[in-house]
């Protein structure tokens, strides 16, 4: 499946160089062409869940409270100059008021996600050189809806980072749904599908047809026996 959705993100020119990156929940999968060719696929067992478990742990947080921080990450980390310097979170159950650093926040986000790169960069190293990604990287996967998270990836991997899309894949009027970059390896299971869809179903066999059969059966072994 990582194979055949980073083949429906990619062109023949960007394999030429390219790694493409899906950002999963538990884990992260990079696979990697060069001159037009598969180079290597990994599996990192790290992904968008762990930045959530971050957050719950270091801001003892609800997983709605992380989740809910961690799409306002991508807008924060760009935000170098925000006069707030603290989320207001809901109170305790005793009623103590609780904040969050937002400059904590930011570095926890960045912590994981540095970690998460800097295996990805080194799953492409043992087949080829960053510099000689010519695509740089092509991402998909739950985290990029993530504001600025192209930027962020660049910036942490020194190497051109962009979303990819399957939206060209798509009819005009088909489901808007699946342009998501989460559908992107159903689509990609879809377009590899080389069998029909529907099969046609004979006649269901009545009982009267079975005995039909049986006598016909019958017919033929007596006529053999003459």
């Amino acid at each position: 499946v990582p194979k055949t959705t980073a083949e429906l993100l990619t062109t023949p020119d960007d394999r030429q160089g390219c790694a493409v990156v899906d950002f999963g929940a538990g884990c992260t999968s990079v696979t990697v062409f060069v001159d037009g060719a598969l180079k290597h696929f990994a599996v990192i067992p790290l992904g968008g869940q762990h930045i959530t478990t971050d957050l719950i742990t270091f801001g003892n947080l609800s997983e709605h409270e992380a989740e809910s921080l961690k799409r306002q990450f991508g807008i924060k980390y760009a935000d170098e100059n925000t006069a707030k310097k603290y989320f207001q979170m809901a109170d305790a159950s005793d009623g103590t008021k609780r904040t969050l650093s937002i400059d904590d926040f930011k570095k926890v986000c960045v912590a994981r996600l540095t970690e998460i790169v800097k295996y990805v960069m080194e799953q492409i190293a043992v087949c080829v050189p960053s510099d000689q990604l010519s695509a740089g990287l092509i991402l998909t996967g739950g985290l990029t809806t993530m504001d600025n998270c192209a930027k962020i990836v660049a910036d942490i991997a020194g190497v051109s980072a962009r979303i990819g899309s399957h939206a060209h894949w798509l009819t005009s009027d088909g489901v808007q749904l699946a342009s998501h970059n989460e559908y992107a390896q159903l689509v990609g299971v879809l377009m590899q599908g080389n069998g029909g869809c529907v099969e046609i179903q004979s006649k269901k066999k009545t009982r009267s047809d079975f005995t039909n059969i049986i006598i016909g059966k019958m017919e033929e072994l007596f006529s053999e026996k003459k």
